[in-house]
């Protein structure tokens, strides 16, 4: 055969061959299925043949790949292994890789050891996204600490040993529509510069229903706070913040919890708008810290059916601000301010601040702060409206302690210590 009819002839093949050829392969893994009761691990994780776990399912798992869980348990009976946590802050090796999602049907429950146990349900390696899974027995069921973002949907953390969800280092945490309950300390807690926000879910029964402190900062929006702590006692809150934390609270509703609503402590700085604060001992206490830097500021918000209901103590130092807020309805005194705030704005002058301080079963304002030997110190302002009841006179100016005002049957303002002062401004 000539040259150019041999070479003619192998070309022909190549492209015969390339034509039979089954071009680049199967098409890429996306998603992993997990059954519990009929998968096995030992299978390719498809629909039709799952695994049997979750941990084989995230030992297989890469960036943007997808695990589907079916309805059932998961747990160390089925094979499940879990992250270890070590120390405080806790580390552990994650077992969610970053970019993964998990995704569960209902009735789809990750189940811990129980009581004694240092497991963790899911320890995040970076981003990631967890929709409709339940998570209990665990020490914490999720910790995040390293960067990326972790997206959480439609979760529930019930009745594990300490936290349902404890984000610290330069974690952010994104909760939506998600159920944080019966945690033996914290429903979610919040250390060192994570960034959390929680949206639209519900922290119930836990002895802290949301724990920030350090440098954290968290956004929590349209979230009910209900019926944590088991005592009138420190952190046996809706909410406690204390270090240099800042909140952002905003459509949230406080109902039940034993000690207080909102429980600030040192420095942390609070924005409460929008809330309905009920059923507490107290709705709303910060114990200031002593460089001036803790502020609570309260908008368009209602605090009533507590045995008192707001409450600043501490200082010196410090800042409370009040608009558009009414404190009604307490068993005991309205508003109690003690300790040396530098600042307590109820009112301004010619500015109508929204505010009424009524129907509190002893006092609407109490001024507790301990005696000084001059007029020097700040003044608390407070507009006319907020809390003079209607029909009663009195001279708009500046009360000097101690002194005293009641009219028809309501005791407004009550002025214990020495030369304090109650400015009363013309809104």
């Amino acid at each position: 055969m000539r040259p150019l009819a041999r070479w003619s002839a192998v070309a022909a093949m190549i492209v015969a061959l390339v034509a039979c050829a089954p071009g680049d392969g199967p098409p890429p893994v996306t998603t992993l299925f997990v059954n519990p009761t009929s998968g096995s691990d030992a299978g390719p994780g498809t629909a039709a043949a799952p695994l049997r776990t979750l941990s084989a399912a995230l030992a297989r798992a890469g960036a943007g790949m997808t695990i589907r869980l079916a309805a059932g348990t998961y747990d160390a009976a089925n094979g499940e292994t879990w992250p270890t946590q070590v120390g405080f802050p806790p580390v552990a090796t994650p077992n969610v890789p970053n970019g993964v999602t998990i995704v569960g049907e209902s009735g789809a429950r990750l189940v811990g050891p129980g009581a004694g146990t240092t497991a963790a349900a899911l320890a995040f390696a970076g981003s990631a996204s967890v929709r409709a899974v339940e998570m209990e027995g665990f020490e914490r069921a999720l910790l995040v600490w390293l960067p990326g973002v972790v997206t959480l949907t439609a979760i529930r953390a019930t009745g594990n040993l300490i936290d349902g969800l404890l984000a610290f280092g330069d974690a952010e945490v994104v909760a939506a529509l998600s159920t944080f309950d019966q945690n033996g300390l914290s429903g979610v807690a919040a250390f060192g510069d994570a960034v959390l926000d929680l949206q639209g879910g519900e922290l119930e029964g836990n002895r802290t229903g949301l724990y920030v402190t350090d440098r954290a900062t968290v956004g929590v929006l349209d979230t009910r706070i209900a019926s944590n702590g088991s005592t009138a006692a420190e952190s046996h809150s809706g909410v406690y913040a204390i270090g240099d934390a800042r909140l952002t609270l905003s459509g949230v509703t406080f109902d039940g919890n034993a000690f207080a609503g909102v429980e600030l402590r040192g420095e942390a700085r609070v924005a409460l708008t929008d809330a309905t604060v009920v059923g507490q001992q107290v709705g709303v206490y910060v114990l200031a810290g002593v460089t001036g830097a803790a502020w609570l500021r309260i908008y368009d918000s209602d605090v009533s059916g507590n045995i008192t209901g707001v409450v600043w103590d501490g200082g010196p130092g410090g800042e409370l601000f009040v608009r558009g807020t009414t404190v009604h309805s307490n068993a005991g005194v309205g508003v109690e301010i003690w300790g040396d705030p530098a600042v307590v704005d109820l009112g301004a002058d010619g500015e109508a601040s929204g505010n009424r301080f009524e129907g509190n079963g002893t006092i609407q304002l109490v001024d507790w702060r301990w005696s000084r030997p001059a007029a020097d110190g700040p003044v608390i302002t407070v507009d006319f409206n907020a809390i003079i009841p209607a029909g009663c006179l009195i001279v708009i100016g500046t009360y000097h302690g101690p002194d005293y005002y009641s009219c028809g049957g309501v005791d407004a303002f009550w002025i214990v210590g020495t030369n304090q002062r109650i400015r009363v401004v013309s809104p």
